[in-house]
């Protein structure tokens, strides 16, 4: 066994084991060079990268970018390392997170910016995705950097069955259109959440009515979609659209009863002097939550039509109505402490509870 071993391992194997181990080594040296070279290159391209767009950035933020032809330079040479899809998106991302700190002229040259250096076609790639993040994120681009020609791009999303995409391509036609871009409201299918009615109204705080909401809030208030029934009627409320009084008035008998809470919520900012005694007519078929929120209301537009109605609630079998019924006794009539103290006096202890705190309540107010 030796002697064969020692057959095999002569000095010519050796030397070409030697020339193998040695070339491998030297093949490991030069892909370890070339990775290290690489690397190299990415982090200098990546300097670079971020110097000319943090340079461009801080001209625009501090206003020293005024003469656009000073800075073609940096343009032209911005332009020649944006051969790569990561670098573009780098810009983009630098871009975006500068310009919603903006307004005025220095957005517009953000906006400016972005449109020179073609990255529009980086945007209308991500909204054609098939992935909801990369799509979503395509129409986040295309409105905050003022793609207003590409809003139809934007159209396609606004009932799609993703719910993030459809509420940033809501978004995203009012940032571009403001309230003339509500119009997407008339063929809306999925419904809108109360973050995206909070958001959509955040919008349009930015833009100013004309008129477009007039045109419209009929026909949304009896939109076959509740939400839609439901932000129209937030419209009518935030922006006093006081000739709707009787289009709000008709979703006090809708079968939601969100929106004819909503509803009474609206009619309280447009209340004419009718008002009240509408909201008494539907009290006996209401709910419990809604017959509170009614004498809430009355409590705050009531007049000498509801004294026998609130007579009649302060006989109610269940104390927190009976409760309500006084608050708004007391704001409505100047007699109407002096009913709960004699009520308290006559009848039970109730009464008098109640008259006692709300005598204190008038203290404290």
């Amino acid at each position: 066994m030796q002697y064969v071993f020692l057959k095999i391992i002569t000095p010519a194997t050796i030397n070409t084991a030697t020339i193998i181990l040695l070339s491998l080594l030297l093949i490991l040296l030069l892909f370890a060079f070339l990775i290290l070279n690489n690397s190299k290159q990415i982090f200098i391209r990546k300097k670079k990268l971020s110097t000319l767009t943090e340079n461009l950035i801080a001209g625009i933020v501090i206003g020293t970018w005024d003469n656009w032809e000073e800075d073609n330079s940096s343009i032209i040479r911005l332009k020649k390392i944006l051969h790569k899809k990561d670098a573009r998106n780098y810009v983009i991302n630098q871009l975006e997170a500068t310009i919603n700190n903006l307004s005025g002229a220095a957005k517009q040259k953000v906006q400016l910016l972005y449109n020179q250096l073609n990255l529009k076609q980086d945007s209308l790639k991500k909204i054609h995705s098939r992935k909801w993040n990369i799509k979503t994120k395509g129409i986040i681009e295309l409105y905050t950097f003022g793609q207003t020609d590409m809003i139809h791009e934007l159209y396609k999303n606004v009932d799609s069955h993703n719910e993030i995409i459809r509420m940033e391509a809501q978004i995203g036609i009012i940032n571009l259109l403001g309230f003339k871009g509500l119009n997407f409201l008339d063929s809306l299918t999925y419904p809108l959440t109360e973050w995206q009615q909070l958001k959509i109204l955040e919008q349009l705080a930015a833009h100013t009515e004309d008129g477009q909401l007039s045109d419209n809030l009929s026909k949304w208030l009896l939109s076959a979609n509740d939400s839609v029934v439901l932000i129209a009627l937030r419209f009518a409320e935030i922006f006093q659209k006081l000739h709707f009084h009787n289009e709000v008035l008709h979703c006090l008998t809708h079968t939601n009863a969100r929106i004819r809470s909503q509803a009474i919520e609206t009619l309280l900012h447009i209340a004419n002097e009718t008002t009240a005694n509408e909201l008494v007519n539907i009290y006996n078929e209401e709910i419990f939550s809604i017959k509170i929120q009614i004498l809430k209301a009355i409590s705050a537009i009531g007049n000498k039509d509801q004294f026998d109605f609130l007579l009649t609630q302060l006989s109610n079998e269940n104390d927190m109505i009976k409760l309500y019924a006084a608050r708004a006794l007391t704001h409505c009539f100047k007699t109407g402490l002096t009913i709960l103290e004699e009520k308290g006096k006559a009848l039970n202890t109730v009464y008098e509870k109640i008259y006692l705190h709300i005598k204190k309540e008038m203290l404290l107010n």
